[in-house]
């Protein structure tokens, strides 16, 4: 105790929060950090507000809603001035950073230029911040490469900076990055004028004021518009006898150098040495640009040179390598490698595990587990499941974070057990949890995908049901599409060559027991409870059909006949028809069923019959749907990359004469670069191309 209050006695630290509150804004919202030398790693942090948790939390919460139902440019007008209502002044700032990340989540342009618009948002325009927090998004809506409205001209790009500067905002370095990223994933560099509008360095920093920091602001900005070794050799004379940082190394990385190489290049011609700052940025660029096969690159240089990411570098990389979306299948070298990185991050010697408290802010489990679960190819991944358990334990981490700690640790006894019905049986001692809470215990262990059961059976599934029975809740559809995902996804996943390899035989067979698990769906719950059997329950029956490496075209047919029956076509619902049938006579018979309803499809819906035409080899039916009922709008331009990418030179060029907008949309050529690249990587056949031709 006397260490601690002996504070004269040694030097104090003040660390402001990242978040600075401006002037204009009232009573600050700093939070205070002091350390000392005798305790480096000791914080105290206490948010300063006026008014109680529960009140700033109400506030926070009704402003989501209210930007979440924002429609009009009126409507975001009057969140603006909810947020002006603040029951405190120093949550203004909490209210408006709230309002631009929903905002910004929905990419719609037209609200995000009325809320920069708004009168009431000129008084933060004194902020740096928050001007680069409002404005990033917006031109990350406008310039999205695979965006839904067309593209601005560089003039209007140019008039939003002018419009920024003149009322009173700075064009922040952060922003500059974003506006130069965004045109970089468009394939163009940034046009001249605005270039110099967003300008921030004039001139090299030399002279008698040597500065480090403007040093590494000017390699930044240079770096927008120039390659890394064109700034190198420009800066590389005036640091000869300067022992530079290694954050200069950061300062030179961009979207397209993020390869050891560069890094050992860049640092050998420094003169200086790659760190912890270095090669997470590098990590977090490869991921950007390049996905999680080259954030593994990096990770692997890494741990050959003796060297460890950051823990926000470790977890990005891991939910990379083992994210899990719909139809997303995860490869068991890459979960390998999520699972060395895990290792690595709580590696006792890693400085950022002596800097960091190891807890459930700096290390989440959660999905590493469940990618482990649902891997059937690995070695030994029920022994790895039980030593990540066992250290979540000992370290007190929670398995789930911001739960219950009485959910955490049913997950830690789940992940343990070795089949479905054991998972059951630790599930049915509990019985006081809500429907949420157990919708959500079905998406994460219904997934576990053990060698001699790879999918929920519809047995186990019906147990579960009667558990949610048992604690009190009404079962309603949501749980049954559920499990029709998790059916689905574990049949994409038997159809992958590890899993073929690693199965056998079986695989086939495990396939054959899915299928039956969904009959038994149809002629058992389904027909015992009409109020389950949805029309979006039939789109999800007819997909998970589709996925089967068999066809079942009787059963697909039978669900769109139901659908059919009930006149409930509707554009979602034709869509999950056209995607599950494996036979172009099908695909016919589903849009002719279409048109003797009288549904008019969407335009959305002519390209994705179109797309599923050229799928089938009807690249000139195709193209005549889509030239017919689409047009040439460059919204939908995936599909006509579908064609291009499988055309011969004499139909792309016809087929780009026809289409000049969409051809001529600079991210169309990206869009074909990708797609030969990939199909090329998947053995397809690809026609000789070029593209030198004029449109």
């Amino acid at each position: 105790m006397h260490a601690r209050c002996d504070v004269p006695a040694r030097t104090v630290y003040l660390a402001l929060s990242h978040r600075r509150a401006t002037v204009l804004l009232g009573p600050s919202r700093r939070v205070v950090a002091y350390t000392t030398q005798a305790h480096p790693t000791f914080r105290l942090r206490k948010p300063i507000y006026s008014v109680p948790l529960f009140a700033r939390n109400t506030y926070l919460d009704g402003l989501r809603e209210a930007a979440a139902r924002a429609r009009t440019p009126d409507e975001v007008v009057r969140v603006m001035q909810m947020v002006r209502a603040a029951p405190a002044a120093e949550l203004e700032w909490d209210g408006m950073e709230t309002v631009i990340l929903v905002l910004g989540f929905r990419r719609d342009p037209r609200l995000l230029r009325a809320l920069v618009d708004s009168k009431l948002f000129r008084p933060w325009y004194g902020s740096r911040h928050m001007t680069a927090t409002a404005y990033s998004p917006l031109f990350t809506a406008l310039l999205a490469p695979h965006g839904l409205r067309p593209l601005p001209t560089d003039s209007e790009v140019y008039g939003i900076i002018t419009e920024l500067k003149s009322r009173g905002g700075m064009f922040s370095p952060t922003l500059s990055r974003t506006l130069a990223s965004l045109y970089d994933k468009l394939g163009r560099t940034l046009p001249p004028e605005i270039a110099e509008a967003i300008n921030i360095v004039a001139e090299l920093p030399v002279g008698i004021d040597f500065n480090i920091a403007k040093w590494t602001v000017y390699i930044t900005a240079e770096r927008r518009t120039r390659s890394w070794r064109d700034v190198l050799t420009t800066v590389l004379p005036y640091l000869w006898d300067r022992r530079m940082p290694p954050n200069t190394i950061s300062a030179l990385l961009a979207d397209e150098t993020w390869q050891p190489s560069d890094i050992e290049e860049i640092a050998q011609a420094l003169g200086t040495e790659v760190d912890t700052g270095v090669i997470s940025c590098a990590v977090d660029t490869a991921l950007k640009s390049s996905g999680a096969r080259a954030g593994k690159e990096v990770f692997r240089y890494a741990q050959s040179k003796g060297l460890y990411l950051s823990h926000r570098a470790s977890q990005h990389l891991i939910a990379a390598l083992v994210a899990f979306r719909n139809s997303f299948v995860v490869r068991p070298d890459d979960v390998s490698t999520a699972v060395d990185v895990f290792w690595r991050q709580v590696d006792p010697d890693s400085p950022t595990t002596k800097s960091h408290t190891t807890d459930s802010h700096h290390l989440r489990p959660l999905p590493l587990l469940s990618a482990l679960a649902t891997t059937i190819g690995m070695e030994r991944r029920w022994e790895m499941i039980r030593d990540i358990v066992s250290f979540s334990q000992r370290n007190g981490i929670a398995v789930v974070p911001n739960s219950r700690r009485q959910i955490s640790d049913l997950y830690e006894r789940m992940f343990l057990c070795s089949s479905h019905a054991d998972c059951l049986l630790t599930l049915s001692a509990h019985r006081d949890l809500a429907y949420d809470e157990l919708y959500y215990v079905l998406h994460t262990v219904g997934k576990f995908r053990y060698d001699s059961a790879p999918t929920l059976s519809y047995s186990d599934f019906i147990i579960f049901l009667t558990h949610v029975e048992s604690c009190g809740h009404v079962v309603r559809s949501d749980m049954v599409l559920e499990w029709l995902k998790i059916v689905h996804h574990s049949l994409v996943q038997l159809s992958t060559s590890w899993e073929q390899d690693t199965l056998g035989s079986s695989a086939q067979s495990h396939d054959n027991h899915a299928a039956s698990y969904l009959r038994q769906l149809e002629e058992d719950l389904l027909s015992k409870q009409p109020s389950l059997d949805t029309d979006a329950v039939r789109a999800r029956l007819m997909g998970a059909y589709g996925v089967s490496t068999r066809p079942h075209d009787e059963d697909i047919l039978r669900c769109w006949a139901r659908i059919v029956d009930r006149n409930a076509v509707s554009d979602d619902i034709l869509v999950s028809a056209l995607n599950a049938t494996r036979s172009l006579s099908n695909l016919r018979r589903v849009w002719a069923d279409t048109h003797r309803q009288g549904f008019v499809p969407s335009v959305a819906t002519w390209a994705r019959y179109a797309l599923r035409l050229i799928i089938f080899k009807r690249h000139d039916e195709a193209f005549d749907i889509f030239s017919q009922r689409v047009g040439d709008d460059p919204t939908y331009r995936h599909i006509a990359v579908a064609l291009f990418v499988r055309s011969r030179q004499d139909a792309l060029e016809r087929y780009a004469r026809e289409l000049p907008k969409i051809w001529n949309d600079p991210r169309t050529r990206a869009d074909l670069l990708r797609a030969r690249t990939h199909r090329r990587t998947e053995g397809a056949l690809l026609h000789p191309q070029h593209y030198d031709f004029i449109v």
